[in-house]
C-alpha cells in the first residue's frame, strides 16, 4: 500500500502521534489475509498505531487487494459477488 493512502491522522481521537511499519505474519501466528498472499508467501500489510490513544488499524497491500474479488474464502459484506 502506498504510505500516502494511510491517515496520517487518528480517526478516534484526532492525534497526530501515529505510528507506520510493514510486516506480514510470521509462522505460526495468526493469519488475518488467509488466501490473498502468494505461493508459500504471507500478504503483506500495513499496521497504524496512535500513540496516543491506542487505535490500531490494518492496511492491505494493493497485491492482497486485487485477489479479493476472486478468493474463495473472503465475500463481500453487503452480500455482491
Amino acid at each position: 500500500m502506498n504510505t500516502s493512502k494511510v491517515q496520517r491522522t487518528c480517526p478516534e481521537c484526532g492525534s497526530g502521534n501515529v505510528y507506520l511499519r510493514n510486516d506480514s505474519v510470521p509462522p505460526g501466528q495468526t493469519y488475518f489475509l488467509r488466501g490473498l498472499g502468494g505461493f508459500l508467501q504471507f500478504a503483506k500489510y500495513k499496521v497504524v498505531v496512535c500513540g496516543d490513544c491506542g487505535l490500531v488499524r490494518f492496511y492491505a497491500e494493493e497485491s492482497a487487494l486485487r485477489k479479493l474479488p476472486a478468493a474463495s474464502n473472503w465475500r463481500r459484506v453487503d452480500g455482491g459477488p
